[in-house]
């Protein structure tokens, strides 16, 4: 490449994608030097890349992908010390680019936090909690393949360990006009699908989505989303894709097809707005950070009612969550039914306490019969999501109410969050370094 295109070429490059690659930068590692050594070594690469990029949207998930990759890399280099919180240090009012980088001219960039919509769905309200729940922005457009000028912008990502997140904007060709929907009884006022309403999406590990990624079973719908502005012909949606397990790690895309038509309530009842469009949707899932896996097991005594086995535990920004093996099951959903939901609340660190809600998740997910065809155990997977995001790294204990919340004379006291029960040495040992 001559001397003035790599010029041009570098330009480009700052001026179309700094600003966000040192804000996802920033999303996944909370430091901005970190962000800025980050932003550069993926812009570098990207101007020594001889492949030519299929279109715009390639190039922009690539970079996208290998900014992930470099946060993840460097939050596991044993020399990277563990940054304080903005509250800490105050609030940097803009990124520096380094001095004769190839950032210098990009000039400084405005740090931009998570969307509203995120910020209300996860009850985010610290700056702090905004960088632990990880969330991605993308601003990824697809056009209609078949030219209607409709197009569906993927805004922002959050995955958790087991739902993945998107938020997206569907834009109406220019001069539509958008009859005011009435709310369906799910709270959307409109959504996309087929003529049944349903659509397909699919994980996949690689860009090209030609390796898929199955769960034993996932569900995925479009959630209400607070509009600010009906009249201005985009539409926001919230897709939300999970599973009755953990995502694979190696779920890294999510393919989104069946985008047909635009619906809304009218009369009450679906009635398709805008018919033949044809969306592919190739979402990267960036937002990756923080999620723990843990072997293991442990009894919890759940509200002090009824008696379970813990394992096959997760813990994120977002939620804990597990599988119940219940040795009785008609007594457990006796006591569920009297005593329920089940109380958890996680303690941090800094003593702060942290509340969940219940959620059934599947429901039953095992059940296991001897040799007579009767039942002697089942597992149940369960979710418990917290208030607001937390640093998984800061839990000094998870607390089941009913079991070790009490810990006076001659109470017993089962659950245990510890290294003994629950085994995972990548995070005992990035806890034990960041405490």
């Amino acid at each position: 490449m001559a001397e003035t295109e790599q010029a041009e070429r570098a330009r480009y490059l700052v001026e179309t994608y700094a600003d966000q690659l040192l804000r996802l930068g920033y999303t996944l590692l909370g430091s901005v030097p970190d962000a800025q050594d980050v932003c550069q070594e993926v812009l570098l690469k990207a101007l020594d890349r001889t492949q030519p990029f299929e279109s715009r949207a390639h190039e922009k998930a690539w970079l996208l992908r290998v900014t992930v990759n470099a946060c993840k890399n460097l939050r596991r280099s044993p020399w990277r010390t563990r940054t304080v919180s903005l509250e800490a240090v105050g609030e940097p009012a803009a990124f520096q680019p380094r001095a004769g980088g190839l950032l210098e001219e990009a000039g400084a960039v405005s740090l931009a936090g998570v969307s509203p919509t995120f910020r209300a769905l996860f009850g985010i309200t610290t700056e702090e909690q905004a960088r632990q729940l990880g969330a991605a922005q993308l601003d990824l457009v697809f056009t209609d393949q078949n030219g209607s000028g409709a197009a569906i912008t993927v805004r922002e990502v959050v995955r958790d360990q087991e739902v993945a997140y998107v938020l997206l904007d569907f834009t109406a060709p220019a001069g539509t006009a958008l009859p005011e929907g009435e709310a369906a009884p799910s709270g959307l006022t409109y959504w996309l699908g087929e003529e049944d309403g349903g659509f397909d999406a699919v994980f996949f590990a690689d860009e090209a989505c030609a390796q898929r990624v199955d769960l034993r079973s996932w569900s995925f719908g479009f959630q209400p989303v607070e509009d600010d502005d009906p009249a201005d012909g985009t539409i926001p949606l919230l897709l939300e894709v999970g599973g009755d397990t953990a995502l694979p790690e190696e779920a890294a895309w999510l393919r989104v097809t069946g985008l047909s038509s635009l619906w809304a309530m009218e009369d009450g009842r679906p009635a398709a707005v805008l018919e033949d469009m044809d969306f592919r949707l190739a979402v990267p899932l960036t937002s990756t950070a923080g999620i723990y896996a843990f072997d293991g097991r442990c009894g919890a005594a759940l509200n002090g009612a009824a008696m379970a086995t813990a394992e096959d535990l997760v813990l994120s920004p977002v939620a804990v969550t597990m599988d119940l093996v219940i040795p009785d099951g008609a007594a457990y959903d006796a006591a569920f039914d009297q005593y329920g939901p089940w109380e958890l609340y996680v303690v941090l660190d800094d003593g702060t306490r942290v509340e969940t809600t219940f959620q059934r998740g599947a429901g039953v997910q095992d059940v296991f019969h001897d040799d007579d065809g009767n039942t002697f155990f089942r597992a149940d997977h369960v979710r418990f999501t917290f208030d607001s995001p937390i640093d998984p790294l800061a839990v000094a204990d998870i607390v089941f109410a009913g079991d070790n919340d009490r810990r006076g004379p001659g109470e017993t006291v089962h659950f245990q969050f510890d290294p003994i029960h629950f085994q995972n040495q990548t995070y005992w040992s990035q806890a034990e370094g960041a405490a």
